[in-house]
C-alpha cells in the first residue's frame, strides 16, 4: 500500500485509545470526539474505519451534544437564566455587565447593559427586570425592544425577584418593598432589616418571601400579614466563601413547608410551621457547595466539595440517592422542568440522574473546565453551563439514553 492509502497510524491509534480509554473508565465523554477524528485519519472506506463511525455514531447517542457557546471576555457570572421561552438566555457578570443572548439558533447578544445589581425574568413573558447601580428598575420587553415600566428605589439595591404570577416584584437593599406591575406603584408594606440584602425568592403560592442578608442570616417574610417582623428568628446561612462563584441561596422545600440552608459541612432543614429544626444532613468532609429543589418542592439536592452528592424525597423524608463513589468535587445541582431528572457538576463534567431513584442516564458531558453554575431550558432539553471564567456552553440532552447496558447493540458497537 502507499502511505496515502495507510491509516496515520500515531495519530489514529492515539485518538482510538483516548476514546476507548474513555468507554474503559466510564466517563465516555471524549469518545464521540475522539472516534470521530479516528475515522478521518483511518484509510477512507476500510474496516478501521467503519468501526470508528459506528463507535462514533453510538456514543454520540448516549453523551450530550454541545450545540452553542458564547464567552464573556473572562468575567465570572453572578446569574444565567433562561426565559419562560427558551430563546433567550440573560447573563450577569460579576462586573455588572447584563446580555441578553438569543440561543435559538446562533448565539447573538440583542442586549447589552452596563452597571446592572441584578436581574429577574417575567414568568411566563419574554420580559426582563434589571436593578441598577444608580438604584432604579427598568421592566424591559424583549419583542418590542421598550422599557414597560421604571421606577426609583430610595437605597442601594441588592436584589430583585418576580412572584410566579408576573404581577408584583420583591426588591430590596437595607428595606424590602413589594413592587405593584399594574398599580406602578409600592405597596404599604415595609420590610426594614440593619444588613444588606443578597438574595430573594416567592413561595409558591406567593405568600411568602425567603431573604438573605449579608449578615449570613435568612429570614422568612410574610406578603398576606401586616406585620412587618420575619415570621421565623433569622437563620444561619453561610452563602459565600468559594471565589469566583455566586452566592449559594437558601430554598424552599417540601411543598414549602420548610427551608434548606448551608451551616459550613452541613446543611439544615428547618420546619416553617414550627420554626424547629425538622433534620441535619452531613457528609465528612468540606463544605456544602450548592442546595437545589425540584419545582414542585418535593425533592430536594445537596452537592458537598468533595464528598458527592445527596437526593432526598422532601415529602416522605427520605434519603433516596448517593453516589457509592463520591471521587471529585462537587459545584452544583439543577432540577430539571418537570423535576424527574437532575444534572449535577463533579470536576469538569455534567452527569445527568433520574431524581426518583439516582440512577446515572448515558455519560457525562465532555470534560472542559470546572463549572460555576447550570441552568435548563424551560423545555427541557437544553442545560447552560457556565464556566469560572464566564464561559458558556449549551448542551443538547434530547439524545440522552439509558446506560450501555440498555442500547441493543452498543456494546458490540463500542468493541
Amino acid at each position: 500500500h502507499s502511505a496515502a492509502e495507510k491509516p496515520i497510524q500515531p495519530r489514529y491509534e492515539q485518538h482510538t485509545s483516548i476514546g476507548l480509554h474513555s468507554v474503559a473508565s466510564n466517563e465516555p465523554g471524549e469518545a464521540p470526539l475522539s472516534s470521530a477524528e479516528a475515522a478521518t485519519d483511518a484509510k477512507p472506506d476500510s474496516h478501521e474505519s467503519m468501526i470508528c463511525r459506528m463507535r462514533h455514531l453510538s456514543w454520540r447517542e448516549c453523551t450530550p451534544l454541545l450545540v452553542n457557546y458564547f464567552e464573556h471576555s473572562g468575567q465570572f457570572l453572578k446569574s444565567l437564566e433562561y426565559d419562560p421561552s427558551g430563546e433567550f438566555l440573560a447573563t450577569l457578570t460579576s462586573t455588572g455587565q447584563s446580555r441578553i443572548w438569543d440561543v435559538s439558533n446562533v448565539a447573538d447578544v440583542i442586549r447589552l447593559q452596563e452597571s446592572v445589581v441584578d436581574q429577574a425574568w417575567h414568568p411566563n413573558r419574554r420580559v426582563i427586570a434589571l436593578a441598577l447601580e444608580d438604584q432604579r428598575v427598568q421592566i424591559f420587553e424583549i419583542d418590542s425592544g421598550k422599557i414597560l415600566q421604571e421606577f426609583e428605589f430610595d437605597e442601594p439595591i441588592g436584589a430583585l425577584a418576580y412572584d410566579h404570577t408576573g404581577s408584583r416584584i420583591a426588591v430590596g437593599g437595607k428595606s424590602l418593598r413589594i413592587w405593584n406591575v399594574k398599580d406602578a406603584n409600592f405597596e404599604n408594606r415595609f420590610h426594614r432589616q440593619n444588613a444588606e440584602l443578597l438574595s430573594v425568592s416567592f413561595s409558591a403560592d406567593d405568600s411568602k418571601i425567603l431573604t438573605l442578608y449579608d449578615d449570613d442570616r435568612v429570614r422568612l417574610l410574610s406578603t398576606t400579614s401586616e406585620s412587618v417582623n420575619p415570621l421565623l428568628p433569622p437563620i444561619v446561612h453561610y452563602a459565600t466563601g468559594f471565589p469566583r462563584r455566586p452566592i449559594l441561596e437558601p430554598i424552599f422545600i417540601d411543598e414549602d413547608r420548610g427551608i434548606l440552608t448551608k451551616a459550613g459541612t452541613t446543611a439544615v432543614w428547618t420546619d416553617i410551621a414550627s420554626g424547629s429544626v425538622r433534620k441535619t444532613i452531613s457528609m465528612e468532609g468540606p463544605n456544602v457547595t450548592f442546595l437545589a429543589c425540584s419545582p414542585d418542592r418535593r425533592y430536594f439536592a445537596i452537592t458537598w466539595q468533595g464528598e458527592g452528592y445527596q437526593i432526598w424525597d422532601a415529602i416522605n423524608s427520605k434519603k433516596i440517592a448517593e453516589p457509592s463513589n463520591h471521587d471529585g468535587q462537587y459545584w452544583g445541582a439543577a432540577f430539571s422542568p418537570d423535576g424527574l431528572d437532575l444534572v449535577v457538576n463533579r470536576n469538569v463534567y455534567v452527569e445527568r440522574i433520574k431524581s426518583s431513584d439516582g440512577e446515572l442516564y448515558g455519560a457525562s458531558s465532555p470534560g472542559l473546565t470546572f463549572l460555576q453554575q447550570m441552568q435548563w431550558s424551560p423545555n427541557g432539553r437544553h442545560v447552560a453551563t457556565a464556566t469560572l471564567n464566564g464561559w458558556v456552553n449549551i448542551w443538547d440532552l434530547g439524545s440522552y439514553l439509558p446506560p450501555t447496558e440498555n442500547m441493543p447493540g452498543a456494546r458490540n458497537a463500542l468493541t
